[in-house]
Order: structure tokens, then C-alpha cells, then sequence
């Protein structure tokens, strides 16, 4: 798990981010990761070599957030399985201020965006020296 290392070892957000785009995997996969400072946030897009994509946030076009479903971001999800447009919507009703962990938590929590497909999802929020967690595993819910 080398998202741990990225984790435990890179002391700020490019080594995090060089380490999860380059690192060879398994499997495709998105990561999802944000620092401390205004333009930290990014989708990673990863194939088993490398990334596929590589998606920032922008603070000058006045985006807050990404969302990251199980779809290419440059692609149109199915309507079947449409969870990005009502994350999207939860989101901005809940607005960049409002958010934390119990607002967040809720908006991972609408359906469809929580659904009986999903397994697994970690949020870590870094605030000085505090991570408080979330794991969502269908309708677990843990704060640690």
C-alpha cells in the first residue's frame, strides 16, 4: 500500500502526488489528494504504469472541488449510475465554509451517491497536526 507511504514518508504535496502518479500498480485506480495550500488538490487518473490523467484543482476558476466517481472525469457517466451530478449538487448546497467532517459525511452519504456498490471510501482531512478519517463501507460509518 503505497498510499501509506505516500502518507507516512513525503513531506509535502508534490512528493505525494509524484509518488501515487508514478509509482507502477495493479490495477487502475483514482486518488484523489489535496494539501494544505490553495492550488494542493488533484485527481489522479491512474493506469498500472502511470497516470492517465492528472486533474487540479484550479482556485482561479473558483473550484473548490472535483468530484471522482467511478468514471473518467472527461466522460459522461452512464444514467444508470449517475453519482456525480447529485455529489455535485450536494456539494455546492453545502457550500466551501460548510464543509468538515459531519458535512462531508453527508454528502458521501446521499443516495445515489452512497449505494450498495460502493465498498469503500477514505477521506482524511489534514488540519495542523490532527488527520480525522471517514470510512464509509456501505452503511458503516467510523470517524477516527
Amino acid at each position: 500500500m503505497f498510499y501509506c507511504q505516500a502518507l507516512n514518508n513525503d513531506n509535502d504535496f508534490e512528493a505525494a502526488a509524484l509518488r501515487l502518479s508514478k509509482t507502477p500498480i495493479i490495477a487502475e485506480t483514482y486518488y484523489i489528494i489535496g494539501g494544505t495550500q490553495p492550488k494542493e488538490g488533484l485527481v489522479i487518473t491512474r493506469n498500472r504504469d502511470g497516470p492517465a490523467d492528472l486533474w487540479p484543482l484550479d482556485p482561479l476558476r473558483s473550484e473548490w472541488f472535483h468530484v471522482e466517481t467511478n468514471y473518467d472525469h472527461w466522460t459522461t457517466p452512464p444514467p444508470s449510475d449517475d453519482r456525480r451530478t447529485p455529489a455535485i449538487k450536494a456539494l455546492n448546497a453545502t457550500g466551501q465554509a460548510n464543509i468538515n467532517t459531519d458535512s462531508l459525511y453527508k454528502v458521501l452519504s446521499v443516495k445515489p451517491v452512497m449505494n450498495s456498490y460502493v465498498l469503500q471510501c477514505f477521506v482524511f482531512f489534514i488540519s495542523n497536526v490532527m488527520i480525522a478519517i471517514i470510512i464509509l463501507h456501505h452503511n458503516y460509518f467510523h470517524v477516527g
